[in-house]
């Protein structure tokens, strides 16, 4: 299921938490403020945690607790950062992303088409539907 992008969005592969995150998915969760509060999402794939800004994504977080980091190259293949206006600081195989929307390239097409649909409807068509009740702005899912 795609996950919006917000102005600034970390995305990491659920498979990577799972496998090299010091205390794996709840542990994730719990050190990135995971709650209805936030605009933070998860999808079956994907944890995309959101900011203003990529400046303020907490690499170092995730490099201490598990994840790789290329100083030199300045990248990983464990997490990326997408911005709304700019696209991925760099690229990683397992994702794709248009302008509102990233997913996991093993993500179900249904959903995947669902998303770029929301590209090109109008701001009236979004505010209809979010009038009743399907949030266009948030995880992709069977609305």
């Amino acid at each position: 299921m795609p996950v919006f992008i917000h102005l600034s969005i970390m995305v990491v592969d659920k498979k990577v938490i799972k496998k090299k995150y010091k205390g794996g998915i709840s542990a994730f969760k719990n050190n990135y403020y995971w709650g209805e509060d936030t605009n933070n999402q998860e999808d079956d794939e994907l944890f995309a945690v959101a900011s203003m800004n990529s400046d303020d994504q907490d690499i170092e977080e995730l490099i201490s607790n598990g994840l790789s980091f290329d100083m030199e190259l300045q990248r990983s293949d464990d997490f990326t950062i997408v911005n709304r206006y700019g696209g991925a600081l760099w690229p990683v195989s397992w994702l794709q992303h248009d302008y509102s929307f990233a997913w996991h390239v093993d993500a179900d097409e249904n959903f995947i088409e669902k998303a770029k649909a929301v590209d090109k409807m109008t701001m009236e068509k979004i505010a209809d539907l979010f009038e009743d009740g399907i949030n266009l702005f948030s995880t992709i899912r069977s609305w």
